[in-house]
């Protein structure tokens, strides 16, 4: 449930950060982007509201409801690391890539995973 915004008439959105209202905030730091980077953002929110929305309507039709695993999963693929995230789930993610085993290639698509110090 996401807060409501304050009831204290502060307008100007100043203040410290951390006070005031998420609304009065965000419109504070939306006053502090360039204009072009501001646009941008609000095209690739309401694109990926859009997303998300037509992955929901199978759920709202038929009436079942939506798992946090459904919702993960969508993610996942929505941002193309499905694969290399179910392949290390099982255990098969492959740990030979040409580099003697010291970076593994995560699904064949050019990430390396850097072994540690």
């Amino acid at each position: 449930m996401l807060p409501q915004p304050s009831q204290d008439g502060d307008a100007n959105g100043g203040g410290s950060t951390g006070t005031g209202s998420i609304y009065d905030r965000g419109e504070a730091a939306l006053s502090n982007i360039d204009r072009v980077r501001a646009i941008e953002g609000a095209m690739v929110y309401n694109h990926l509201r859009d997303k998300v929305k037509e992955f929901l309507k199978p759920f709202a039709e038929s009436g079942t409801a939506v798992s946090a695993e459904d919702i993960k999963a969508y993610f996942e693929k929505l941002r193309g690391d499905e694969k290399p995230i179910k392949d290390a789930a099982a255990g098969q993610a492959s740990a030979s890539s040409g580099n003697g085993g010291n970076e593994k290639d995560e699904g064949g698509d050019g990430r390396k995973e850097q072994s540690g110090y």
